[in-house]
């Protein structure tokens, strides 16, 4: 291609997360001379984006501006947004997969949601992930999908050990036990892990880190509370830690270990989707086996009566930090990723779409588990139309199956309601 790559990244949110900040990370990286990227949001002058470094460069539309761009690439980076990437017009389609996000909701209360996150797995797009796991389901699920392996880097100008060559063993201090999460998110579980570190029977500190309002109680179980923190100023606070706490039972990358592991930190941890990337037990982590709670607190004691064992572990912890690729790398393992989406002729098979009316029927019955959103308005102005956009597949006879096949009353409403709308 002669002329830059336009691309556009769909973003729900600028909330503080790390999916978020990889995808600023990405988009950042992108504007050199072979790209042209733009993040594509419903509300561009929403939460401040500058709790990350890069987030003032960013060129930030909300749809109505990106309708007169023709885009080489739109990209879906949460599940809600794969429903918007019709209302673009792109040359290709893909999804940038950080998580299976239909775990996030549990199925007592919002079970109704997982058909409709399970749906867009099965949309007729190239798909990018940052983790192995997620690309070996998604090709579970999908046999002969295209799927793109780009792992997440590392701003190693931020995540680092400051000044100092080395980190500072712990010799006789009380524990430092960092907690880092959103609290009331059940599958992060952060209240469980003050919860666990306050009833320690030894000398500790513990920091709790958090984006979410704080009650009274938890804060008097924790000696610190830093709320709301850039990414620029995390580095100081894993510097003063020994070991980060994290119990999540859901995870993509499963960034946070990593970060401290760069500025001389260990983990303890519970088992979770990411572990595999880069955890090893007993060598640069103490890693327990899901809910097994009375693990965490022996590992948590071991450490603190064993410091050399703690000092052996952020030793390890920072060598496998040293090995891991820094965003400038990680980059350019997305551009190349993009290059060939843009200028391949990729496959993308329209038949997988055909379980998407299956999965619909699922979530839209009454009752407790109904969906939080009007499902309805997303089956007929998300999947059907993005099916449609993709380029050569408007006539194929799946989507024409998949159209026979929508329940009657959802083939009324999308006349009803839009038949006036234009493509």
């Amino acid at each position: 291609m002669n002329r830059p790559i336009k691309v556009a990244f769909v973003l729900d949110s600028f909330i503080i997360a790390g999916g978020v900040s990889a995808i600023i990370e990405h988009c950042h990286r992108l504007g050199g001379p072979d790209f042209e990227p733009y993040i594509v949001t419903k509300h561009p002058g929403g939460p401040d984006r500058n709790w990350h470094p890069a987030g003032s460069s960013l060129r930030v539309l909300d749809f109505e501006a990106a309708r007169s761009i023709d885009f080489d690439i739109a990209i879906a980076t949460w599940w809600k947004t794969c429903y918007e990437l019709h209302r673009l017009r792109a040359r290709r389609y893909a999804y940038f997969v950080q998580s299976l996000e239909s775990r996030f909701y549990e199925p007592t209360n919002y079970g109704s949601l997982k058909p409709l996150v399970r749906a867009t797995y099965h949309l007729p797009v190239v798909f990018i992930t940052e983790a192995k796991w997620i690309r070996e389901t998604i090709l579970g699920m999908r046999p002969g999908a295209q799927v793109f392996y780009v792992r997440n880097g590392i701003d190693k100008t931020i995540f680092n050990l400051g000044d100092k060559t080395s980190f500072e063993p712990n010799i006789g201090g009380p524990l430092r036990i960092l907690v880092e999460g959103p609290l009331g998110v059940w599958f992060k579980d952060t209240t469980k892990a003050i919860e666990i570190a306050a009833g320690l029977g030894i000398p500790k500190r513990i920091t709790l880190v958090t984006a979410s309002e704080v009650p009274p109680d938890l804060r008097r179980r924790v000696d610190n509370v830093y709320s709301n923190v850039p990414v620029t100023e995390m580095p100081q606070i894993y510097r003063d830690a020994d070991v980060l706490l994290k119990l999540s039972k859901v995870e993509g990358m499963f960034m946070p270990p990593l970060e401290a592991f760069h500025c001389g930190a260990t983990v303890v941890c519970t088992w979770v989707t990411g572990c595999e990337e880069y955890l090893k037990h007993a060598w640069n982590a103490l890693v327990a086996f899901p809910e097994d709670y009375d693990s965490i607190r022996r590992y948590l004691e071991l450490i603190d009566k064993d410091r050399q064992l703690l000092n052996l572990l952020r030793c390890n912890a920072l060598a496998t930090a040293n090995s891991w690729p820094s965003w400038e790398l990680s980059s350019c393992s997305m551009a190349d990723a993009l290059a060939e989406i843009a200028d391949g002729e990729l496959s993308v098979d329209p038949h997988a779409a055909l379980i998407i009316p299956a999965l619909f029927q699922q979530s839209t019955g009454a009752g407790p588990g109904q969906p939080i959103i009007d499902t309805n308005v997303i089956l007929s102005s998300g999947s059907y139309r993005l099916a449609r956009r993709i380029s050569g597949l408007s006539q194929a006879w799946p989507i024409k199956a998949l159209t026979k096949m929508v329940p009657p009353r959802l083939k009324h409403f999308v006349k009803r309601k839009l038949i006036h709308q234009s493509e």
